[in-house]
């Protein structure tokens, strides 16, 4: 009973000592060509980083039409895009507002059954061996996330010090905190970082 007993506490202890980095992040600031880092810190000790190309949109379906609403952050001004879609099944068929093809999407995961047959997750091949994965929810909000690099690691917490190893970067050690629902983290010799948490779920289960 001895084996059990010291498994719990060392659980509890971690969860103790790292509940508010659990779970996905976002950086808050992107390129100019929408590209940014997501990292996800996961209970076991390991984590994710990746860096993915990423568009937020509203959307609004109306028949066989789609029109998305993408916001300029730094103008805030609104470009509207109509599209045309059609269902075959599972795949989702986009074409332009001349009704030429742009897109096949495979559903990879769907909304509730009273939900329409556009919310949910789709996939398609961006660029070879690439995936640009689609969110579509219910309440209006659409995610696309075109993940370019991949890499897995594990990481430790003592106090404020966080500290990664990945197989794309030997082990770092940064200062991190978390207020008002950012993650602040920084280095020595390089700018802060701040990341907010997803909101889109699409990439929670790459392992």
């Amino acid at each position: 009973m001895i084996l059990p007993f010291l498994l719990a506490a060392a659980v509890s202890t971690f969860f103790s000592t790292t509940p508010s980095i659990l779970g996905q992040w976002e950086s808050v600031e992107r390129s100019t060509g929408g590209v940014g880092e997501i990292v996800e810190f996961r209970p076991d000790g390991s984590f994710l980083q990746m860096v993915a190309a990423m568009g937020d949109a509203t959307y609004e379906a109306r028949g066989d039409g789609l029109l998305t609403f993408w916001k300029d952050n730094a103008t805030g001004n609104t470009s509207i895009i109509a599209n045309g879609i059609d269902f075959e099944g599972d795949v989702l068929v986009q074409k332009d507002d001349q009704g030429n093809l742009l897109d096949h999407l495979e559903r990879i995961e769907r909304g509730r059954k009273s939900d329409p047959p556009l919310v949910g997750k789709w996939c398609s091949e961006g660029f070879p061996g690439l995936a640009t994965l689609r969110e579509f929810t219910r309440d209006g909000k659409m995610f696309i996330r075109l993940p370019i690099q991949i890499a897995h690691g594990r990481y430790r917490i003592s106090g404020d010090t966080l500290t990664t190893n990945s197989d794309r970067s030997p082990e770092k050690t940064f200062q991190f905190r978390v207020e008002n629902g950012l993650l602040t983290v920084t280095s020595k010799g390089s700018p802060e970082r701040k990341f907010k948490r997803a909101e889109t779920t699409l990439l929670k289960d790459i392992p």
